[in-house]
């Protein structure tokens, strides 16, 4: 069927109809053909209105979800709402812990050729022992260097002369004193083996009292450590020395498990801080819990600083925080102002370091210029003891002396 006649008015001529160009589809088929097309499109809209409902009932489900999820978390989050101050300490808290992760390495335990050093899980999670020569590969630092910056302007060029200042070249006696820090860590480490019963011994002294600050008890076991003081005139590089030696080691070590054992336990490897100008032991002590907090999230300062704990009550206290950490070794930079200390102040204070040393085992390396002989000489008990070196750095090396004499 391509044209159909309509009758006119009159009912006397018909009018010629033919498809219109969206008809086309009936071209050339039969009236019941077109009635059986008609009848299939309708079905397909129907079909497609259904499907167009369904997809709405879907979509009006998932929207009914969404809206009673979120009054779930909301009610649950009123429900345990925290004050804005609360939410402060939440957030200081996380960055304390993100600090200290960044801070902190995973313990990978090392095999051990000194039997000392064996089955002590503080000592085999330490670098491995270096030779010389790796020793001077870690040490040295040399700036980068492009051969075309010699063709920039000399208004450049003054600038770039600064990077002499980054240069560092080890010498004899840094590869020396390396040496000396290793030892003194490791040595420290040895009869504080966390597996064995004289660590758990001295945590009960201190903790029931029976070991206060400056005494000396026969019972007490004396471990093998050992400090040395390094003495040495302004700009002679000790402080960048000791700083670069350092920074070899992990500040923070994190143990979680130790040949199949559950051991959950922060190690500090060490601690530098700087004597106080005036040579205030309390000025030192504050630093000290100050570091501790920074390198662990901890809040011994804030503790300190609340309850206006005396000098005694806060060595106390630093001798236990000492043995919870694990602390390494204790670096005591700029030692020369205790002669600046009150009367008796000096004199506390170096003892106090050396109970360090007798009674909990951590080593203790005081470092300062020239000015810090007369202190050393005069006050220093452990001098008597002839337990501490002292050594005297030259431009040409070391001079090895024990304390007191000279």
């Amino acid at each position: 069927m391509n044209c159909i006649y309509v009758c006119g008015d009159n009912l006397k001529e018909y009018e010629k109809c033919f498809l219109t160009e969206s008809s086309t589809r009936y071209k050339d088929k039969a009236i019941e053909e077109i009635e059986y097309l008609l009848a299939v499109e309708r079905m397909q809209k129907d079909k497609n209105k259904d499907s167009v409902a369904q997809a709405k009932t879907k979509l009006i489900a998932e929207i009914e979800d969404i809206v009673k999820q979120a009054d779930e978390d909301y009610k649950r989050e009123t429900s345990t709402a925290e004050s804005n101050r609360q939410r402060v300490k939440n957030i200081r808290g996380n960055r304390k812990i993100e600090k200290t992760a960044r801070r902190a390495e995973e313990a990978q335990y090392k095999e051990q050729v000194i039997p000392d050093y064996q089955d002590n899980s503080f000592i085999e999670a330490l670098p491995n022992l270096l030779s010389p020569h790796k020793v001077v590969e870690k040490l040295a630092f040399y700036p980068q260097y492009h051969q075309n910056e010699r063709k920039l302007d000399s208004h450049y060029r003054i600038y770039m002369v600064d990077r002499l200042f980054q240069v560092f070249q080890p010498l004899p006696m840094n590869i020396e004193l390396e040496r000396k820090i290793s030892r003194t860590m490791r040595q420290g480490y040895v009869f504080r083996n966390p597996f064995e019963s004289k660590l758990a011994q001295g945590f009960c002294r201190d903790y029931y009292g029976m070991n206060p600050v400056n005494s000396k008890d026969d019972d007490v076991f004396y471990p093998s450590s050992f400090g040395f003081t390094l003495i040495g005139i302004s700009g002679l590089g000790k402080t960048s020395s000791l700083k670069r030696i350092l920074n070899m080691y992990p500040q923070v070590i994190v143990h979680s498990e130790y040949r199949g054992i559950p051991f959950s336990a922060y190690q500090v490897v060490w601690v530098k801080l700087e004597c106080p100008h005036d040579g205030s032991i309390k000025g030192l002590l504050y630093e000290f819990f100050s570091e501790i907090n920074r390198l662990l999230g901890t809040n011994y300062y804030q503790k300190m600083i609340r309850t206006r704990a005396t000098a005694d009550a806060m060595m106390t206290v630093m001798n236990q925080v000492v043995r919870n950490c694990s602390l390494g070794i204790l670096i005591i930079d700029e030692i020369q102002h205790l002669s600046m200390a009150k009367s008796g102040g000096s004199e506390k204070m170096l003892n106090f370091f050396v109970n360090l040393v007798n009674n909990v085992g951590v080593p203790v390396i005081l470092e300062g210029t020239p000015k810090a002989v007369k202190v050393l000489q005069g006050d220093f008990r452990q001098a008597q003891e002839g337990q501490v070196l002292v050594v005297i750095w030259y431009l040409t090396g070391f001079k090895k002396m024990r304390c007191g004499i000279y």
